[in-house]
């Protein structure tokens, strides 16, 4: 119901307002500790909630607004005061930190260096990202369209039933 939404939202608003003010507090420190100017920071986190994004307060599928992670870099190699649109996955944060502290990652690492996409605004990064969630959602997006696939079971008939969402 509608004070259920009310008091999500506030939740959801009020961890923000928590996180902003625990980043403020790490910055702080590195700065007072003199090691901000030799130190890279991620922020990555899950994408939150819905907002009531198609009729959702939950993040289970495969829409774009449960797509979307935020992703915040700062440190020595990374352009400041920039945005970037390049397709990525998180995955491709590991060897891109390798590559910022000039290490070599695992031959079994399956990300890749997002250092073109941070260098180069023109970068797409990735041609096409693949999203799954659970035994139920698949998607597929190539920048411009994203196609879903819901799979549910039929109690009755036990059969599984599909709805392609586009």
């Amino acid at each position: 119901d509608e004070a259920d939404m009310r008091a999500l939202v506030a939740g959801y608003y009020a961890m923000i307002t928590h996180l902003d003010n625990q980043i403020g507090s790490l910055r702080a420190k590195l700065e007072e500790s003199g090691d901000w100017d030799n130190t890279i920071v991620v922020f990555a986190s899950d994408n939150g909630i819905a907002m009531g994004q198609h009729g959702c307060y939950h993040k289970q599928t495969s829409h774009d607004h449960d797509a979307h992670v935020p992703l915040i870099m700062a440190g020595p190699g990374i352009a400041q005061g920039e945005s970037r649109n390049g397709m990525i996955y998180l995955y491709d944060l590991f060897p891109t930190l390798c590559d910022l502290a000039n290490l070599s990652p695992p031959s079994s690492v399956e990300g890749r260096s997002l250092l073109p996409v941070l260098h180069d605004d023109n970068e797409p990064g990735r041609d096409v990202l693949y999203h799954a969630y659970c035994q139920n959602w698949r998607a597929v997006y190539d920048g411009r369209y994203r196609f879903l696939a819901y799979a549910d079971h039929d109690e009755e008939s036990s059969a599984v039933v599909r709805k392609n969402l586009l």
